[in-house]
């Protein structure tokens, strides 16, 4: 079993791995999210919705079962959505057009914001020594990471749609 070693001692206080666990969780968090946003500014296709789509988002925001439900009194509302996609088929467009950025960008702000909270669960196994939080940080952490090097894979090695 790992243990919560002294990582480094930084202006006299000790980092444990545990520490560094966490830090690097909130990093991975603030880089996946920096990468989102900025995917969608420049990815992004942005389609304006409809009076009553608008309403209807805005009526039902936050509830849970809300897909499309009608609204009976619509008015004056307004919106956009923007939408990303990342198939294979894209990947596969981006890395042969040489557009290195969209081809590691969302699919690696997808696999550092899963792994941010592997690397929660991790330090939370090294500060309490509860088997669980170990199960959940390698159930979060293996299968995201094998399929997003597999998009990676396939985007470049394949003929997947």
């Amino acid at each position: 079993m790992p243990d919560n070693f002294i990582v480094f001692t930084l202006n006299g206080v000790e980092w444990p791995l545990s520490r560094v666990c966490f830090t690097a969780s909130g990093v991975f968090i603030v880089v996946s999210l920096v990468l989102l946003a900025v995917v969608l500014i420049r990815y992004g296709r942005v389609r304006e919705l409809s009076g009553s789509e608008a309403a209807s988002v805005a009526m039902h925001a936050g509830e849970v079962g809300s897909v499309d439900r009608a609204v009976t009194r619509h008015g004056p509302a307004a919106g956009r959505e923007v939408r990303v996609s990342m198939s294979i088929g894209d990947l596969r467009a981006a890395y042969r057009a040489k557009n290195w950025f969209r081809f590691f960008a969302l699919p690696l702000s997808i696999l550092l914001m899963w792994n941010s909270f592997g690397l929660v669960f991790f330090g939370s196994f090294l500060m309490n020594r509860d088997v669980v939080a170990l199960v959940m940080a390698f159930i979060l952490s293996l299968p995201m990471t094998a399929i997003m090097v597999f998009c990676w894979w396939a985007a470049i090695y394949t003929d997947l749609q």
